[in-house]
């Protein structure tokens, strides 16, 4: 566990493993419990960590991010407010694993919502065809919440974009935003980022027919 100063050009060129082991770990000169680690199978790569002790006193090693996804110092301050938060009380594993046990997109779809929509509508097959169509692709390997606001209205445009009719976008809205309100309802999810998306206005055209006066009236004019 060599003690060194970790820098840009450390990460860029000496990520290395000896050759007697598995793995090693780099750790930050100031003592702060950040480190990189490298593994025998991927040189030139580590990942970042944080290593910290619990309420209990246990030794936790909190991972913050891969050195090729992440620059160092954006991993030295993550480090850091990781470690201020902890500080006030916070576990970031239990976090972790909270944020974890929040179901896909797929999986609330099939599990939560298609046996709950069989029982109460009679149109739950349309419901089944407008997921897999478009928002199973969009979505569905998405956690609940991860799924955000912004890009909820970007797939609603998109779809316009797509020559949908108006009427057939929004359905696809309603239909997201049913389901995320569920989900709160049944405490998977905080709030429905679909709430607040507005719908497309819709063009309802009206036949009118003329009575016998208004003909007339027309047809003196003319």
């Amino acid at each position: 566990m060599p003690i060194i100063n970790l820098t840009a050009k450390f990460i860029a060129q000496s990520l290395v493993c000896p050759d007697d082991r598995s793995r090693i770990e780099y750790v930050h000169h100031d003592r702060s419990g950040f480190y990189v680690e490298v593994r025998s199978t991927s040189p030139g790569q580590g990942t970042y960590y944080l290593r910290y002790k619990d309420a209990n006193g246990k030794t936790c090693h909190q991972r913050i991010g891969r050195t090729q996804e992440m620059d160092l110092a954006v991993a030295k301050e993550q480090a850091k407010k990781l470690k201020a938060e902890i500080a006030l009380g916070a576990n970031p594993r239990e976090e972790e694993k909270a944020r974890k046990a929040v179901p896909t997109l797929n999986a609330f779809f099939e599990e939560h919502y298609l046996p709950f929509a069989r029982e109460r509508k009679k149109t739950w097959a349309k419901d089944e065809e407008l997921f897999r169509l478009r928002l199973k692709q969009a979505f569905g390997d998405r956690r609940l919440n991860q799924i955000s606001r912004q890009e909820i209205q970007r797939f609603h445009t998109d779809l316009k974009a797509d020559g949908l009719a108006a009427a057939t976008c929004n359905h696809y809205i309603k239909l997201l935003r049913r389901m995320l309100n569920l989900a709160v309802e049944w405490d998977m999810l905080e709030r429905n980022p679909a709430a607040k998306v507005p719908l497309i206005p819709e063009r309802n055209q009206v036949e009118h027919y003329m009575d016998d006066e208004e003909l007339h009236r027309l047809l003196s004019v003319l």
